[in-house]
């Protein structure tokens, strides 16, 4: 059963790899003034989900284990940073070209970096 989940595991990082280029080059084409459809949000965000749901289904322990629980975070820094973009695409018109982002109604705003193939997101309160 070990090398099976370790394949498994394979698969999904590789599968997870291959989202987040579509998810740099929505990044990209957004940053340079390119508006996305809503679409491409939805349908990036539901393939990611698909592949959380891979990973729940693995069964491990050990460096197995870490290894899993590394790749959920990094599905789920994608996710979250698609949600924040997205938003940031569909007000494009009004918002400003800061990286900063303020949500609606909290008094908070994200602030995004990447750093070693993870979006981070600083939550600032105001």
């Amino acid at each position: 059963m070990g090398k099976q989940e370790e394949a498994r595991m394979g698969r999904v990082s590789d599968e997870v790899s291959m989202l987040s280029n579509k998810v740099v080059a929505l990044e990209r084409s957004f940053q340079g003034g390119i508006r996305a459809e809503d679409k491409e949000f939805v349908v990036l965000i539901e393939l990611l989900m698909m592949e959380m749901l891979k990973l729940d289904g693995i069964e491990a322990e050990g460096e197995l284990k870490v290894q899993r629980k590394r790749e959920v975070c990094r599905v789920q820094s994608f996710v979250e940073y698609l949600d924040v973009l997205r938003v940031r695409n569909r007000d494009m018109n009004r918002s400003s070209n800061s990286q900063d982002m303020r949500l609606p109604g909290s008094g908070k705003s994200f602030n995004n970096k990447w750093r070693h193939g993870y979006f981070v997101f600083l939550l600032e309160i105001a």
